[in-house]
């Protein structure tokens, strides 16, 4: 897991003998890494929406347009596994990870838990001194 978190904060790059397995197997951390997009601050809160990929195949099959190779239910679960490993990893870097699946239909329980987070985060910094 180290590597890949270092891989996804560009503080390594991914060996170009290695490109072609992550092109195959993790396109998007292949993506942030090469092109140098892995550099956002690491966040104090993570916010992770899970759906079922069928549930959102229903949704994009709905829009009425042709659909992407990629856009299927495999791929889709795969994402999903990947944001799951990524919010994982940047858990146990002490990042907040607020993790809402498809059975929390509750939208106002989510946003009070969204919002006690965040004021744990603000009063933390708040009482060592830091900018909020």
């Amino acid at each position: 897991m180290q590597p890949l978190t270092l891989y996804l904060s560009g503080k390594r790059k991914i060996p170009k003998r290695e490109w072609l397995s992550f092109v195959k197997k993790a396109p998007e951390v292949w993506l942030l890494n090469t092109f140098d997009l892995a550099h956002p601050p690491m966040p104090d809160v993570l916010v992770l929406s899970q759906r079922r990929p069928e549930a959102t195949m229903e949704h994009v099959r709905a829009g009425g347009r042709a659909l992407e190779p990629y856009e299927n239910e495999r791929f889709l679960a795969s994402l999903q596994d990947a944001y799951r490993l990524v919010a994982s990893g940047l858990a146990r870097r002490r990042v907040d990870v607020i993790r809402l699946e498809p059975e929390d239909a509750r939208l106002d329980e989510a946003v009070e838990s969204i919002e006690a987070v965040c004021r744990r985060i603000a009063l933390r910094g708040a009482e060592s001194g830091a900018p909020t």
